[in-house]
């Protein structure tokens, strides 16, 4: 897939033709450091400091190793230096990337060369931004370079990739054929009106529009596994006090990591902790007990766990199977069972002592999945890290083949283009006239192109690459 370069658009002259520089590596750790010089005078000032060979007429593509040296001729580091020229490079400008020892005394002498020179240091996603005004890919793929580093699972990174391969902005441009073909026969039709000549019939333009919605819904579909993939799974532990919530996370993680005590509502604040469970990073957070009480810290504990039931992926349940349920065990289960039945698992802990068949029928009753457990014990851990991984969808037999949608900006542009196209097919069918769809149409596009960023502003741009990590 090519794009057409973007240069000159949305940055301004000084932008455009500054050479930058920054390290690709973080400055502790390893024993190899990586720095990038973007620009048309990239080559040039390498050239200046680089003792080895001349590189002024080298060809890209390739590595000489020799020594860097400051203007007084001292050597700074032996240095390997790769070669990359316009417009076969990572941002489409003439690059140069230096290969140094990873003393940050060394980095830091490396880039006061570069900047005294004339380089200036690269802001955050800079090389990106450049690689996409140069076309040298799209915003979709633009974005999915920083999900790679960000991604909290191994399909994430898979996932990202494809995006980064141009999957997801395939699917996305042929949508967007798909629409401007049909708006192309309703802008003809409209032409001809007061010539009585029928271009498309009502009929056709609706089947089409429908089956763009479809295509773009089978989208929209993968977009919460697709963030699972992105993020990792969020699971909220919950229950009312002193009923096992700090037991069974040590039990989660395999280790003491949190205070278990006799006491109700030692527990007054959000604790996360996080674990890899089948390549998929999971954080687990033990919430302080949901129960009414005059102690205003203990209050509001309380509503920051109730926060976290919105934004939890998944939601443990905690109940003592060795009691009858309490009024905080009944509301609970109501409350969960009513608002959060798709995301919540009950756990009947303790087991390991005489489990109430009464309880386990109240909780039956709620149609909730349940499992017998005993945090104490050990019992059945194994199985609930089984299940948060099938409940979020991120086992891998049910994995979707293609790039699945995981970013929040496209979610809501593909989101506004299916809103667009229900207006069309509602003109259409209330014969309102060609007129409104028309419109309707032509918006869809538009936020179509805002996505793969045919079409964007600064503020778009500055927004997506602020979230960028230096050097990228």
């Amino acid at each position: 897939m090519s794009y057409k370069p973007r240069k000159g658009f949305f940055m301004n002259i000084n932008e455009q033709t500054d050479t930058i520089i920054a390290p690709l590596t973080p400055n502790t750790g390893g024993s190899v450091a990586l720095l990038r010089i973007s620009g048309s005078n990239a080559i040039e000032y390498a050239n200046r400091f680089f003792s080895g060979t001349d590189l002024s007429d080298k060809k890209g593509g390739q590595f000489f190793f020799g020594s860097l040296r400051d203007p007084n001729g001292r050597i700074v580091d032996e240095i390997i230096l790769s070669l990359f020229r316009s417009p076969s490079s990572y941002t489409g400008d003439d690059v140069v990337e230096v290969s140094c020892h990873a003393n940050p005394f060394i980095v830091d002498q490396i880039i006061q060369l570069f900047l005294k020179a004339g380089c200036r240091m690269a802001e955050a996603g800079e090389f990106t931004k450049r690689a996409f005004l140069n076309g040298k890919m799209d915003l979709v793929q633009a974005e999915a370079v920083a999900d790679i580093i960000a991604a909290q699972s191994s399909e994430g990174v898979k996932n990202s990739l494809s995006q980064l391969k141009g999957e997801l902005s395939k699917q996305i441009q042929e949508i967007r054929t798909n629409i401007i073909r049909t708006a192309s026969f309703l802008e003809l039709d409209l032409d001809f009106t007061e010539e009585d000549l029928e271009i498309i019939h009502p009929t056709q333009v609706i089947k089409e529009i429908e089956q763009t919605m479809l295509s773009i819904n089978a989208i929209l579909n993968t977009y919460k596994q697709g963030t699972i993939l992105s993020k990792g799974i969020d699971v909220l532990i919950t229950g009312k006090p002193n009923v096992g919530k700090s037991s069974l996370m040590n039990a989660l993680l395999d280790e003491n990591r949190v205070i278990v005590s006799d006491t109700p509502g030692t527990t007054r604040d959000i604790i996360h902790e996080e674990i890899i469970i089948q390549n998929t990073r999971v954080r687990f957070y033990d919430s302080a007990g949901i129960r009414l009480t005059d102690s205003f810290i203990e209050a509001e504990g309380v509503e920051r766990a109730r926060n976290q039931f919105e934004r939890a992926d998944i939601i443990l349940l905690l109940v003592d199977g060795s009691q009858e349920l309490t009024y905080e065990d009944e509301n609970l289960l109501k409350t969960l069972s009513q608002t959060y039945p798709d995301k919540t698992f009950v756990l009947i802990n303790k087991n390991d002592l005489t489990t109430k068949s009464s309880t386990v029928k109240k909780i039956e009753t709620t149609q909730l999945p349940s499992l017998s457990i005993s945090a104490k014990k050990n019992i059945n851990i194994e199985t609930i890290k089984k299940h948060i991984i099938e409940k979020s969808g991120n086992n891998k037999s049910e994995l979707q083949t293609g790039a699945l949608l995981s970013n929040q900006r496209q979610y809501q542009k593909l989101k506004a283009a299916h809103s667009d196209l229900v207006k069309a097919v509602t003109s259409i069918k209330e014969n309102i006239g060609y007129e409104f769809a028309a419109v309707d149409l032509r918006s869809a596009i538009h936020h179509l192109s805002e996505i793969t960023g045919e079409i964007t502003t600064d503020d778009i741009l500055n927004s997506i690459f602020a979230d960028f990590c230096i050097g990228k």
